[in-house]
């Protein structure tokens, strides 16, 4: 949904990203209400000028970064995992003392002359 806000007109500008950061000027003023936290809507945008909104702002452009590099850290973490269960996997498969070694630890079992004793820390 793009909204266009301009009581004179729309205004066609083009930019060169890369020389962007010539152009842009910012006032004392402006950066030290920033560092405030208190700047207005006002203080930016002047009469004249055309503002559109549309779902790519730079807030939502930052949090969905972020989501994407904590979804590529748990990526990483999910096939670690994955690696050490499969190895965990094959060796209960192809070993049966450690078959019964992991029977007994993770779910308490048993022979029919043991006793079971659960010390708690």
């Amino acid at each position: 949904m793009i909204m266009v806000l301009s009581a004179t007109g729309c205004i066609k500008d083009t930019y060169n990203m890369k020389n962007l950061y010539k152009e842009a000027h910012l006032t004392p003023s402006l950066v030290i209400s920033a560092v405030n936290g208190d700047v207005a809507f006002s203080n930016i945008v002047k009469t004249n000028d055309t503002v559109v909104f549309d779902q790519n702002n730079l807030v939502e452009r930052i949090q969905n970064l972020n989501q994407v590099h904590q979804l590529e850290k748990d990526k990483v973490y999910y096939i670690g995992k994955i690696s050490q269960d499969s190895a965990k996997l094959k060796e209960l498969k192809t070993d049966k003392k450690n078959l019964e070694k992991f029977a007994r630890e993770q779910y308490l079992m048993k022979k029919k002359n043991e006793d079971i004793f659960i010390i708690v820390k």
